[in-house]
């Protein structure tokens, strides 16, 4: 008999230089007779022909795809700097100079526009999109300090492709009006007031997020424990008609139906409890705009009974 041990091991992944040879070849001159006169013609200069050059990504640069690939992969999917990448291959002995990479990644950034500008138009070409603004940190080269900036996330719900959109780090109204003024259908959002211009726009559905609502109650817990857990317990209904649905195996339209018949009559009396607690809550308090921002989003917050998606 044996003894058999499984160990596992790693490879690192190969890194290697790809030779293009492109033989040349000179024509032969050719020699001309005497002509007429007697005179003999100089001997032309030999023509050079060479094998056209294979298509690469970027002009005057030794970056193949696969290496411009795992570069950016490894920046946005696995979340490694330039700088620890340029490290790892340093270990490996490829030295490659931050400018380069640097290089490279702008080259590759402008090869993906066209990409990107379609993925845009597959997200806007649907009727149902989500769309929220997150804040990042961007480098102030004048103030050599990050300063706070915005992120526009756009997102086909039922088929689940994304965009970010950046302008200038705004967050302002202009920014999500110039993003969807050619769009039709609906529009899921959180409270933040740029997104009310859409209520009047013609052929546009603005929904509202019963996560975010949610979440401002939760946030009012440690003051106000009666009306929070009670607010808390009626949201939570909806998502128990959710769970019915899932259970059921309900399409679309089954579950619009289904949260029309049991979630609606929900919402409507939890509306009711919303206008006359306000009154009861601390002002100013956590517990008091947890109220506000649910009830001046009501209507929007409503909405999700009519379309079963």
């Amino acid at each position: 008999g044996e003894e058999v041990t499984e160990i596992l091991e790693h490879k690192p992944g190969e890194t290697y230089v790809r030779r293009i040879e492109r033989p040349k070849y000179a024509i032969k001159p050719i020699v001309v007779e005497e002509n007429a006169e007697n005179e003999q013609n100089e001997e032309e200069a030999p023509a050079i022909r060479v094998a056209p050059m294979l298509l690469l990504p970027l002009p005057r640069s030794n970056a193949g795809p696969s290496m411009l690939a795992e570069l950016i992969m490894n920046k946005y999917f696995y979340h490694l700097p330039f700088h620890r990448q340029i490290s790892m291959f340093k270990m490996i002995g490829v030295r490659l100079p931050a400018s380069t990479v640097n290089g490279w990644f702008q080259g590759s950034s402008d090869l993906l526009r066209a990409l990107y500008n379609r993925l845009k138009e597959k997200v806007l070409e649907t009727d149902y999109i989500q769309v929220d603004e997150s804040t990042i940190p961007v480098i102030n080269n004048q103030k050599h300090k990050t300063t706070k900036a915005y992120l526009w996330m756009v997102r086909s719900v039922m088929d689940n492709l994304i965009f970010f959109h950046y302008d200038k780090g705004s967050r302002a109204q202009r920014v999500v009006v110039d993003l969807l003024k050619d769009y039709q259908g609906a529009v899921q959002t959180d409270g933040y007031e740029a997104y009310s211009i859409y209520e009047r726009k013609k052929g546009v559905l603005l929904l509202g997020c019963w996560a975010h609502a949610r979440r401002k109650f939760s946030e009012s817990l440690a003051e106000d424990k009666t009306g929070v857990e009670y607010a808390l317990a009626q949201i939570a209904k909806f998502y128990q008609v959710e769970k019915m649905a899932d259970e059921q195996e309900l399409d679309h339209e089954q579950r619009a139906e289904l949260r029309k018949r049991l979630a609606y009559p929900i919402m409507r009396a939890f509306e009711k409890w919303v206008e006359e607690y306000y009154p009861k809550a601390l002002p100013g308090g956590r517990m008091s705009r947890a109220l506000a921002y649910t009830y001046n989003l009501f209507m929007r917050l409503s909405r999700y009974h009519l379309d079963g998606r």
